[in-house]
């Protein structure tokens, strides 16, 4: 390595090391800082408000960030699955893919989130899906630690759940339920955080289970880091374990209907008025005042979502 260095001649040699000091210090300076901003701060507190038994929403906005837009959510639904069914809901199966209130209008639903991340088909999802006997897609992902299920095939068994990849019986278990879909890891059981940090910001959709057995399908608005997002959550004393990310960017969003008498008495926190603009996510689903948040295109077409409908209408 040294004769290399020896044939220059010190002419040459001064050049390349002078050329090198000068490389390295612009990408110093044009390298951008390594450890991220802090994540915004709440502007309002949580606020939990009943639509129906079993059924509750959970919002706040944030304060002005440089990455924050006015009037950004976040926004939960928690669900007992005691009083409400979850029902997976698949363009393989369907035949075609709809918009998330699409989805809500067919089949009469309550609420519906993301089901998971899809591949380039449109169609399929990109870990482990089933619903019944259909399904989306056979394998198991191996990078993929987190599984949704519900509606067990036999009584004695959570009505939903979320279960991880390191779980021993996991193959045993996943096959006692009619419904199951698989994505990331965000928040494991034990509360550890797997996402690194950094990466882009953008709006996400979770779906976590609670202490009490209560499923959160949650979606920040907000622009956030999957860590951001998830360190965000462990300080709003929601008692989660696992937390499953389903989707990130402009296609995830977060649909409910406005079950309660507080829909009809207007007493939805103002941030889900109805938005002047092309993607208002606000619509009217057969008759009763609905709600579609999403920063993307509200009609673009969603191949898998989960839904919800009360289990006894």
């Amino acid at each position: 390595m040294l004769g290399i260095f020896w044939n220059f001649s010190p002419f040459l040699l001064h050049r390349c090391i002078a050329r090198f000091i000068c490389s390295l210090a612009l990408l110093c300076l044009s390298a951008p800082p390594a450890v991220a901003g802090p994540t915004p701060s709440l502007a309002t507190p949580l606020e939990w408000r009943t639509l129906a038994p079993g059924l509750e929403l959970g919002t706040a906005t944030f304060n002005s960030s440089p990455h924050s837009t006015e009037g950004t959510l976040l926004a939960m639904l928690r669900i007992a699955p005691s009083h409400f069914r979850f029902s997976l809901h698949m363009a393989s199966e369907q035949g075609k893919a709809l918009p998330l209130a699409g989805w809500g209008n067919a089949h009469g639903l309550t609420a519906g989130i993301n089901a998971s991340m899809y591949l380039q088909d449109n169609i399929t999802s990109t870990g482990y899906m089933r619903g019944g006997t259909h399904v989306n897609n056979s394998r198991v992902g191996t990078n993929l630690g987190a599984f949704f299920v519900a509606e067990p095939k036999k009584p004695g068994l959570p009505l939903a759940d979320l279960l991880e990849a390191s779980d021993p019986t996991l193959h045993e278990r996943l096959e006692e339920y009619n419904v199951v879909a698989q994505n990331y890891r965000l928040i494991a059981r034990s509360g550890r955080i797997l996402w690194s940090e950094g990466g882009t910001r953008t709006s996400i959709a979770v779906v976590g289970k609670d202490t009490q057995g209560r499923i959160l399908f949650i979606l920040c608005e907000e622009p956030l880091t999957p860590v951001e997002l998830a360190t965000l959550l462990q300080s709003l004393s929601l008692s989660l374990g696992t937390v499953m990310y389903v989707e990130g960017g402009a296609q995830a969003g977060l649909f409910f209907s406005g079950l309660a008498t507080a829909a009809s008495a207007g007493s939805f926190p103002a941030s889900l008025a109805p938005r002047q603009d092309a993607n208002a996510p606000f619509s009217i689903l057969k008759g009763r005042q609905s709600f579609l948040l999403s920063k993307g295109n509200t009609n673009a077409p969603l191949p898998n979502i989960i839904g919800i409908r009360p289990r006894q209408e």
